[in-house]
């Protein structure tokens, strides 16, 4: 199952085996063009990037909302959840480039 709030995705998935380092902040994208950011309000989680793959996940453990200035909130149950980027392609270029939000 997949969870999207602008061009933030989240997978829901088990997190691998890996080496984690915590993310010590509740931003959980910030956007490159307006500066606003998908931010984590309430609930319980944790954030935390592999430190080989650079890959981010979350772990919600009590529902989590994600507020974004431009878009309306939404509740993440718990779960484990790898966090994506939406990404488009550019058949005249043929490269594929990240949404910028």
């Amino acid at each position: 199952m997949i969870t999207q709030q602008g061009d933030v995705l989240f997978h829901l998935e088990k997190i691998p085996e890996g080496k984690f380092s915590k993310i010590k902040t509740n931003v959980i994208q910030e956007g490159e063009a307006t500066g606003h950011a998908h931010r984590l309000h309430d609930g319980e989680y944790e954030f935390i990037q592999d430190t080989k793959t650079k890959e981010r996940y979350l772990r919600v453990v009590k529902d989590s909302v994600v507020r974004h200035e431009e878009h309306k909130p939404i509740t993440l149950p718990p779960g484990d959840y790898r966090i994506g980027i939406v990404r488009e392609y550019d058949h005249f270029d043929e490269e594929v480039r990240a949404v910028v939000d």
